[in-house]
């Protein structure tokens, strides 16, 4: 995740079986579209990447952070 290091980076926690998370992904893939010049995104499956989630103390899905240089703000 080099990226992350110098710009804006979204990330939302999702999983495949939560109903809000498949409501919410519409608004994300236009977050991601209308803002990829300076805003990277990024959609991780919490299930799939538990230690992940564990380091941004997501407990919950959905769940969307914003990193500013790679830390949370």
């Amino acid at each position: 995740m080099s990226t992350i290091d110098k710009t804006l980076t979204l990330i939302n926690f999702e999983n495949n079986w939560c109903a809000q998370c498949y409501t919410q992904r519409p608004i994300i893939n236009k977050i991601s579209h209308d803002f990829n010049s300076y805003l990277n995104v990024r959609v991780v499956n919490s299930d799939a990447h538990p230690e992940l989630a564990k380091k941004y103390n997501v407990y919950s899905a959905p769940s969307t952070i914003l990193l500013r240089d790679g830390k949370n703000r």
